[in-house]
């Protein structure tokens, strides 16, 4: 077991590449404009979120990982130098099977969102509206920071 995670996380750096240098230089997935940053991010305005052909291939090494567990560990290495937008974490979101890792996912990539354009999409994924309510109390977090 512990060689899977070894595995997974050279994998991530291999398709991610080196994250934390990079990070600063990647483009929205918006294509090259800037989003609108949040509040607590107004001193990170150089900051953008991954580049588009960056998370497409992210995105399908997460989609082609068996067990929502795993995704989340991918998830987690990612965070640590890179931004997302919140299109990008609408998407990935999109791949967890139950609102209880959906709900840990965004406790993980909150943080490192730039912008809440798709915040209500966001929370239309969950299915149970006490899920729902979490996740919002998660991402008002990070407007108020």
């Amino acid at each position: 077991m512990k060689n899977l995670g070894r595995l997974m996380l050279m994998m991530l750096l291999l398709v991610v590449g080196s994250a934390s240098v990079e990070a600063q230089n990647w483009a929205g997935s918006v294509g090259e404009e800037r989003v609108e940053l949040r509040g607590r991010d107004r001193e990170l305005r150089d900051v953008k979120a991954m580049r588009s052909a960056d998370f497409k291939k992210f995105y399908k090494y997460v989609k082609e990982t068996s067990f929502d567990k795993n995704r989340l560990q991918l998830v987690e290495i990612a965070a640590f130098g890179s931004y997302f937008s919140s299109e990008q974490c609408y998407k990935l979101l999109s791949l967890f099977s139950f609102d209880d890792n959906k709900l840990a996912a965004i406790k993980i990539m909150e943080p490192r969102m730039i912008d809440s354009r798709y915040y209500e999409k966001i929370l239309k994924q969950f299915s149970f509206s006490s899920n729902r309510d979490k996740a919002a109390a998660i991402l008002l977090r990070g407007v108020r920071r």
